[in-house]
């Protein structure tokens, strides 16, 4: 597609980055009580409207971020 002469270029957020964000802001705002586990990974995927295999990646992501953040 064509705007004023210049081909657009779509940017879109992987999936699994989407998720990562949204459960980083969910754990920020205390959206999970301490101690208590997540919404399963079947769940996570119909809420977010992915794959199984984007939430484990994300998932994976936040864990990995909070790590470092210990560290």
């Amino acid at each position: 597609m064509l705007l004023f002469g210049y081909e657009c270029i779509k940017f879109s957020i992987r999936g699994s980055d989407r998720v990562a964000d949204e459960l980083r802001t969910a754990s920020t705002h205390r959206a999970f009580a301490a101690g208590t586990c997540l919404p399963t990974e079947h769940q996570l995927a119909q809420d977010f409207g992915v794959s199984r295999s984007v939430v484990r990646e994300a998932v994976l992501s936040h864990l990995a971020g909070a790590t470092k953040r210990l560290a």
